[in-house]
């Protein structure tokens, strides 16, 4: 078939446009695809100890002896990361049996008070029962009488309605922003552990964990069975465990704290045990030990990364589990105010309005 020169140029001009798309399509999806290069660890003294433990193992196991500088380096970081867990042991431990029981003894007894009077009628019938601990809870709330709240002492009255779970929308904001504070940490320690338990192969020998052989610096492309166990079991997994245990006793302290201005005070106290490790990174580390972490790259567990829902959205269901955190221990978790009524916030709202007015 013949056609016509003024065709032939449409036919060519449709072909050439065709060729644009594909190269279009071709770009947008090269585009979507992120190439998961090669990183350092995130900054902190953890990350040194490891990269000097793995760096000084692998070149004394190529050279057949240790340095005493690079066996020095390796022993004083991962002592420094000693150092650090006992320190936070310490405060977490002492904070659970000197400090959060005295606040939770005086807010249990507080709260008993409350409930012995809010639900005394008025033939002076006491409408309670008691707890495992032994304190009062009313037995109705048909026998809450508000009016009884006059009769309390000032003192019991300011401290009532000073406890933070009189305030529920302010208790969970703190709790939150705890939660984050610990989640942080948390993400961190198992993006280490997936990025040097899953996405670093396992080798048979130290001597073939660098890709670089005779530089300072370089990739870890492999780590042996007992190097990942020392990291896992020595620096990770003590990290993870004594957060998850500071999260819990945190919400506990915050929880059991009278005073709003107590709390924040004491949300402050909490992070400053989990920024002893940065505490001791920037001052006692001597600068070069802190840019150790640099020189080692470690590989993510993918290659490439597609763009998808997951990965774009993926890390915000994080913002679900703080908050869910927060409301469930609020509402079922915590054992601060065991069978809490929830019948403080509504006689507080009028007293904390005159006594807080300026």
């Amino acid at each position: 078939m013949q056609y016509s020169q003024d065709t032939r140029n449409v036919f060519e001009a449709l072909d050439q446009n065709n060729g644009d798309d594909d190269s279009i399509e071709e770009e947008s999806h090269a585009f979507s695809i992120q190439e998961c290069s090669p990183e350092p660890l995130p900054e902190g003294i953890h990350s040194v100890a490891i990269a000097c433990t793995v760096k000084d193992v692998a070149r004394s196991v190529r050279k057949g002896h240790w340095t005493r500088l690079r066996l020095g380096r390796t022993c004083i970081t991962n002592m420094l990361v000693v150092v650090v867990m006992v320190l936070q042991f310490f405060l977490i431990w002492q904070t659970k049996h000197l400090v959060s029981p005295h606040a939770v003894a005086s807010i249990r007894e507080i709260y008993d008070k409350y409930e012995r009077m809010m639900y005394t009628d008025g033939q002076s019938v006491q409408h309670i029962y008691l707890t495992k601990h032994g304190n009062a809870r009313g037995s109705d709330t048909k026998y809450f009488n508000s009016s009884r709240f006059t009769l309390m002492d000032k003192e019991e009255r300011d401290a009532v309605c000073r406890f933070p779970l009189s305030q529920p929308a302010f208790l969970v904001i703190i709790l939150v922003i705890w939660t984050l504070t610990c989640f942080s940490e948390i993400r961190e320690t198992i993006d280490m552990m997936n990025r040097l338990m899953i996405g670093t192969p396992t080798v048979a020998t130290m001597a073939l964990a660098l890709d670089k052989q005779e530089d300072d610096s370089g990739t870890i492309v492999g780590l042996t069975w007992s190097i990942k166990l020392y990291i896992a079991l020595c620096v990770l997994i003590p990290r993870l465990l004594m957060t998850i245990f500071l999260l819990w006793l945190g919400s506990r302290w915050l929880t059991a704290t009278i005073g709003f201005g107590d709390v924040l005070l004491n949300a402050v106290a909490l992070e400053f045990i989990l920024m002893l490790r940065e505490l001791l990174y920037l001052t006692v580390l001597p600068t070069r030990l802190q840019k150790e972490h640099e020189l080692v790259l470690v590989n993510f567990p993918k290659k490439n990364e597609p763009a998808t829902c997951c990965t774009y959205f993926g890390m915000f269901l994080a913002a679900v589990v703080v908050v869910g955190w927060a409301l469930l221990y609020i509402c079922f978790f915590q054992q601060v105010l065991p069978d809490y009524k929830w019948d403080v916030h509504s006689t507080c709202v009028d007293y904390l309005a005159r006594e807080l007015k300026v």
